[in-house]
């Protein structure tokens, strides 16, 4: 059967060559595409489908190669803004240093990072430095705007740990903007700490800030430590209020200062310090610098 179509098509094309599409040969022509033309959408049916799938999936491989180098790109520009951020950390971290310096022009300066947090059992927590960077029991411990997070409780070879100031028994002695001197003490939380000062001789308003003051040869007076955040009163010449909060955000803290004070500047404060007098006569020297609080 389908040999006579083949050999009728091949005479139909050649009746409608002699005869240049007119004639007998044209309407033959006609009425054989009248005939088969059901059998040709039939098929065209049946086949585009076919094809459109084909298609489809080289389509789809496309696809795939394109989302393939769209998450390459993707990931390229997550590790550039990963290195871009850190390299902010650092610049920022050594503008920091910079004016720490300017600050504290007599003592050392080690930045650390914190290794692992406290718990609301114990605040105190470990830094990346230890004997090995110069890092001394005692040493303040503070922020990069300079304001105290806290002293260097215990130090190992390449670490340490910081007991903060908002520690339960950590205590601070502080001068109020009124220049009375007092106390600040850790109450366990990260949000509140005691002030109490004696023989005060003016009230503090809103936002009075509280420094440093004789603490000890480790610390430089003034730095900022705790932030008044409502209105203490005298009463009986004493203030003693927990309205108080440290300077320090502690639930943002990444990196640390650590002062260490250089062995000269130790001895020129220990032959600075004041004599007292003895029960048997002999004089001693007062190495602390502290007011005795």
């Amino acid at each position: 059967m389908l040999g006579v179509l083949v050999l009728l098509s091949f005479l139909l094309m050649t009746f409608d060559i002699r005869s240049s599409g007119e004639g007998f040969t044209q309407t033959i022509r006609n009425g054989a595409q009248t005939i088969f033309n059901p059998f040709q959408q039939a098929a065209q049916a049946v086949i585009d489908p076919v094809v459109d799938a084909f298609d489809g999936l080289a389509n789809l491989a496309s696809l795939r190669d394109e989302n393939d180098r769209l998450r390459e790109e993707r990931e390229e520009l997550i590790s550039r803004l990963a290195e871009a951020e850190v390299a902010l950390v650092e610049n920022s971290q050594l503008r920091a240093l910079l004016a720490l310096r300017d600050q504290f022009p007599d003592f050392t300066l080690t930045t650390a990072s914190i290794l692992s947090s406290g718990d609301s059992f114990d605040l105190r927590f470990t830094i990346s430095r230890g004997a090995e960077d110069g890092v001394t029991v005692g040493s303040a411990v503070v922020d990069d705007a300079g304001a105290l997070i806290g002293f260097i409780a215990e130090v190992g070879e390449a670490s340490s740990t910081v007991e903060p100031i908002i520690a339960s028994g950590a205590v601070v002695n502080v001068v109020s903007e009124a220049g009375d001197p007092g106390i600040i003490s850790g109450q366990g939380t990260e949000d509140e700490v005691r002030l109490e000062i004696y023989d005060a001789t003016g009230a503090l308003g809103i936002d009075s800030v509280l420094r440093t003051f004789r603490h000890d040869d480790n610390t430089p007076n003034g730095l900022n430590v705790a932030l008044v955040t409502a209105p203490a009163r005298i009463n009986v010449s004493k203030i003693d209020t927990n309205s108080v909060v440290p300077f320090v955000d502690f639930t943002r803290l990444q990196f640390v200062t650590v002062l260490g004070v250089p062995a000269d500047l130790v001895d020129d404060l220990i032959d600075d310090s004041p004599e007292e007098t003895s029960p048997d006569g002999s004089t001693t020297t007062d190495s602390t610098g502290g007011d005795g609080s």
